[in-house]
């Protein structure tokens, strides 16, 4: 014998409201970091130290973008060393960011003709 299982509209819709947060959640923690290298030159052996992670980029030709993904697990800021092709010189690039654990933000890195960079926060 079944029992009856009759559910009401209210709680229907918590229900669905529950399940839908949870589904949001998922990606909770996950954060991008877009590089586009607008420098004129190939750069390389990208070394990405953010979130309490050292993520490395082999190569991004000139006017192309990589994006990497990372989940913050300690508080820092955002700092890209990286070799251009124009000199072979060793670069860094250091954004005024604070990443913390727990967070999620996605950031846009610009490397310029210059040497220097633009890092900006990216919002939905």
């Amino acid at each position: 014998m079944m029992a009856d299982t009759n559910i009401t509209a209210p709680t229907k819709k918590l229900l669905l409201s529950i399940f839908v947060l949870i589904l949001s959640g998922c990606g909770l923690g996950q954060s991008r970091v877009e590089i586009q290298n607008q420098s004129g030159y190939p750069v390389s052996n990208l070394n990405v130290l953010i979130g309490g992670n050292s993520l490395k980029v082999d190569r991004i030709e000139s006017g192309e973008n990589a994006t990497i993904t990372y989940k913050p697990r300690q508080d820092s800021s955002l700092n890209i060393i990286y070799q251009s092709e124009q000199d072979s010189k060793s670069r860094s690039c250091a954004g005024d960011v604070y990443i913390t654990t727990g967070i999620r933000d996605d950031f846009i890195v610009v490397l310029n003709a210059d040497g220097g960079c633009t890092v900006l926060l990216k919002t939905p």
